[in-house]
């Protein structure tokens, strides 16, 4: 196993994630939630109504 392919599984298991790497498996915990599916937001959309969320959380006292 590379250093990347050994990088990226202890980083997905200790983080419980899939791995963002397709040629590491995930850990069978994960695995057991069945396949990876992408998802479709749009992180610019993200990144743009990111300030008036955190304003909102802020007004509601969310911590």
């Amino acid at each position: 196993m590379d250093v990347r392919r050994g990088s990226q599984a202890l980083f997905a298991n200790v983080n419980m994630e899939f791995p963002a790497n397709a040629a590491v498996a995930p850990a069978p915990e994960v695995a057991a939630w069945g396949t990876f599916k992408q998802s479709t937001v749009d992180l610019n959309k993200v990144g743009e109504l990111q300030p008036d969320a955190v304003k909102l959380m802020d007004e509601a006292g969310y911590k």
